[in-house]
């Protein structure tokens, strides 16, 4: 068994352990569901195929989900979420569709229901992603793709001093070293403003400086380090 599988099974084990005996009522009944498919750690339900397979090679953690997350949605009925994250002000609602309990199986009330269902989500702010099962199974890197630039879709718009930051980030990649007049420059700001914002950089190792000695830092360059840690991000703010 590959290193990735083996720890991914380490952590659902205690992210799942943790969320069942937190859990009560319908909500329980939800997560043993899961486990009546066989144990939840042999990958053969679905969300928890999702999990292995789709979330955790792009983010590789558990604890910014919950599962079977109960919600009385806008239209005033009790909802199952497969996989929720909530980082305040977006409530994401991550879901997995099987065929036949979408398509072949449903009737036409269940087809409607299903429907209300994300519109009342929607009401109450939620982001809805669905993923079918059976896309997972053919195409999980499409998935993990698809995952992750849905993730950055509904990030907030950044603020204007994470934007500048941005663009300094993306300036240092391919000119190296600079100076806080490329900076004034770049970003059509004042010495104080810029000074600034590459204080802040290099206080999170982001860059780094280009001179020698300890006098104060007038050239500056990217951190490589930075760039082989950067990996996609989850909801922080």
């Amino acid at each position: 068994m590959m290193e990735m599988e083996r720890s991914f099974d380490e952590a659902y084990e205690v992210w799942f352990r943790k969320h069942l005996k937190e859990s009560a009522g319908d909500r329980r009944l939800q997560l043993e569901r899961r486990m009546s498919k066989g144990s939840p750690y042999d990958h053969e339900c679905a969300e928890t195929r999702f999990l292995r397979d789709i979330w955790w090679p792009v983010y590789g953690e558990l604890e910014s989900l919950i599962p079977e997350y109960e919600i009385v949605d806008g239209l005033g009925k009790s909802r199952y979420l497969d996989h929720a994250m909530i980082r305040y002000p977006v409530l994401a609602d991550l879901e997995v569709d099987g065929y036949a309990s979408h398509q072949k199986e449903a009737s036409r009330w269940s087809f409607a229901d299903d429907r209300r269902r994300d519109a009342g989500l929607r009401m109450l702010g939620w982001d809805v992603l669905r993923i079918a099962f059976s896309d997972m199974q053919a195409h999980p890197l499409a998935c993990q793709q698809l995952l992750s630039r849905w993730m950055d879709s509904i990030k907030p718009k950044p603020t204007i001093n994470q934007e500048w930051k941005e663009h300094i980030i993306q300036y240092a990649r391919y000119h190296s070293p600079f100076t806080i007049s490329d900076i004034m420059q770049l970003l059509r700001t004042s010495e104080h403003t810029s000074r600034k914002l590459l204080k802040e950089l290099l206080a999170l190792q982001v860059l780094i400086s280009a001179g020698t000695g300890d006098k104060r830092v007038t050239c500056y360059r990217l951190n490589e380090q930075y760039l082989q840690n950067r990996k996609p991000q989850l909801l922080k703010f």
